[in-house]
C-alpha cells in the first residue's frame, strides 16, 4: 500500500517558546527567511510513481470544457474501481476536506463513467470530490478516500462532485510583511491548499479590505502564482521569490452551503 505524507508550510513569523510545538511540524519564514531555500520545503514524500504527464484529453489545466451544454454545479457519480488495478485518475491530497481532481486518463474508472453520461455531468480535471460513499470510507469523508485510493480495495464508489469556482487576487505587495498563510500540500500535487489564514499577516489585511467572495479562505486551493502554474514546489517557490503577488485560487461550489 502506498503511504503519503502531507507537508505543511507556515508562511509567517513565529515567536520562540510559545510556538515551539508548531515549529516541530511546520516550516516558518520570517521576513529574512523569505529569500527561501527550496531544499527546506520538500518534507513531503512522493508517491511511489513518477509525476503525471499532462493530460492529453480536451480539458485544460483547470478542467474547463468548452461547449454548448451547460455544466451542472454539483452532482453525484458512481465509479467502479477494480481491486489492485492502476488508479487512472489523480487527486491533490492535502490536509483539506476537499480533494481536487488533477488528472484523468483517457481510459479507466472515471473515463468509463464519463462515457455513459452527458457532458453536463462528466467529471473533469479541476472538479472537487466533496463526499464519498463506500464501505471503506468512514463517514463519507473524502480524506478517508485516500486509504482506498492507494490500497488494494475495489468496488463501487458514489462520489459527490462539485464544480470549481475561481478567485483572482491581484497586486499583493509584501513590503516586508509576512504572507500569513499556513499551507498544506503533497509533493506531486498541482495545487497548494490553505490550511489557515494566520493573524497579523498580509492576507488577513487583504481580506479585511475586500468582499467575502474574493477573500482568501481556509481550504482554498492555490493554482497559480504570478502567472506561473505547475507543481506544488513551483507554487511555493513563486510565493517566496516574488515581492508583489497575483494569485489564482479555486474552491468547490456546494449547493445549499455556498462556497467553502
Amino acid at each position: 500500500m502506498y503511504k503519503s505524507q502531507v507537508a505543511r508550510i507556515a508562511l509567517a513569523m513565529h515567536c520562540g517558546a510559545c510556538c515551539a510545538d508548531a515549529a516541530a511540524e511546520t516550516l516558518t519564514f520570517d521576513g529574512e527567511a523569505a529569500k527561501f531555500d527550496s531544499s527546506l520545503v520538500m518534507i513531503a514524500k512522493a508517491f511511489d510513481h513518477a509525476l503525471p504527464e499532462k493530460s492529453s484529453n480536451q480539458f485544460n489545466f483547470l478542467g474547463r470544457l468548452g461547449g454548448a451544454e451547460a455544466q451542472v454545479p454539483f452532482f453525484k457519480a458512481t465509479i467502479h474501481l477494480q481491486e489492485r488495478a492502476h488508479r487512472s485518475f489523480q487527486v491533490d491530497f492535502c490536509d483539506s476536506p476537499f480533494l481536487r481532481i488533477s488528472k484523468i486518463e483517457a481510459s479507466g474508472a472515471v473515463a468509463d463513467y464519463n462515457s455513459t453520461v452527458s457532458a453536463s455531468h462528466r467529471i473533469e480535471v479541476g472538479d472537487f470530490i466533496v463526499d464519498v460513499s463506500h464501505p471503506g470510507c468512514e463517514g463519507g469523508q473524502p480524506l478517508s478516500f485516500r486509504r482506498v485510493y492507494f490500497g488494494e480495495e475495489g468496488g463501487e464508489f458514489r462520489l459527490s462532485i462539485s464544480r470549481a469556482k475561481d478567485v483572482f487576487v491581484q497586486a499583493l505587495e509584501k513590503r516586508g510583511k509576512p504572507l500569513g498563510l499556513d499551507l498544506t500540500y503533497q509533493e506531486m500535487s498541482y495545487s497548494v491548499a490553505v490550511r489557515q489564514v494566520m493573524p497579523a499577516g498580509l492576507v488577513e489585511s487583504y481580506n479585511a479590505s475586500v468582499g467575502q467572495d474574493v477573500r482568501i479562505r481556509k481550504n482554498d486551493h492555490i493554482m497559480s502564482v504570478c502567472g506561473a502554474s505547475g507543481s506544488s514546489r513551483q507554487l511555493i517557490k513563486a510565493m517566496q521569490e516574488n515581492e508583489v503577488l497575483s494569485v489564482q485560487l479555486t474552491r468547490p461550489i456546494i449547493p445549499g452551503r455556498g462556497v467553502h
